[in-house]
């Protein structure tokens, strides 16, 4: 999942995402797009934190973010 904006001040920005990074795992689910990206969400409520697994630049990263 390719992420084309982040927007200022959410969760994703203070977790240090940026356009163009590739989400490919949410809490240990992996994430192959939308429909996945929700079920990984599921069981979760705004303000709860999550595990992000990412690349960026060929580089895989990781970070968590609150949801918002």
């Amino acid at each position: 999942l390719v992420i084309s904006s982040v927007v200022p001040g959410k969760g994703a920005e203070a977790a240090g995402l940026q356009a163009g990074d590739i989400v490919i795992q949410v809490d240990g689910k992996t994430v192959t797009g939308g429909v996945t990206l929700r079920g990984a969400l599921d069981n979760h409520k705004p303000g709860d934190q999550v595990k992000v697994v990412y690349l960026r630049n060929g580089q895989t990263l990781e970070t968590a973010t609150i949801l918002s």
